[in-house]
């Protein structure tokens, strides 16, 4: 599977962010196995921190290993405790129902993480009906159909083009929730660097 590692490397003149692009080759623990390409060869140190992207998920690293073949990086074990990883879903998208008025409506999940999600969208009407407004969401994750429901407020529109809209939401979640999405969040982040 192809992956993505960003380094940085600073400069008299500032920072230079290398990315590339490379197989993975294992995975072991919390030890990423990745070829090792003229890039990496040349730029990533021993003991500094990378980044690995699958699709727009990106994973912060820290380099513990190099040999003629391969680079090693370690995982954090905390990774998902921060809850900053924002997983960009790929296949089987959850759904987020929100509770607009009051109806229920149906959205599909394009990325989700322990603060917020986003959604795709075509009305710029439903812009209008959420600013300023929390509304409650009901979220069903995964193969078990287990139900996340909490509060949602809009923060972010983007325009991809004229009808196309992504919608990212913040949220507040009780405690009981909160532990159900790290629980999903966990599971899909095993999931991805297993593939």
């Amino acid at each position: 599977m192809k992956v993505s590692v960003y380094l940085e490397k600073v400069g008299k003149r500032g920072k230079v962010t290398f990315k590339t692009y490379t197989n993975k080759l294992k995975l072991e623990g919390e030890k990423l196995y990745l070829s090792l390409t003229p890039i990496l060869e040349r730029y990533a140190i021993l003991g500094s921190s990378a980044k690995v992207g699958w699709d727009d998920t990106v994973i912060p690293c820290r380099i513990i290993g190099k040999s003629e073949k391969e680079i090693i990086l370690a995982i954090p074990e905390d990774i998902l405790k921060a809850e900053k990883i924002r997983l960009f879903i790929t296949k089987r998208s959850p759904v987020v129902f929100l509770k607009i008025g009051n109806l229920l409506r149906p959205f599909e999940i394009v990325d989700i993480s322990g603060y917020g999600f986003t959604v795709r969208a075509v009305s710029y009407d439903l812009i209008d009906e959420l600013i300023d407004t929390a509304v409650r969401f009901r979220i069903i994750l995964g193969e078990e159909m287990q139900q996340i429901e909490g509060e949602s407020w809009l923060i972010d529109v983007l325009e991809e083009s004229e009808g196309k809209l992504k919608m990212s939401f913040g949220i507040a979640l009780d405690e009981e929730e909160k532990d159900k999405l790290r629980e999903y969040l966990r599971k899909a982040l095993k999931t991805l660097l297993m593939s």
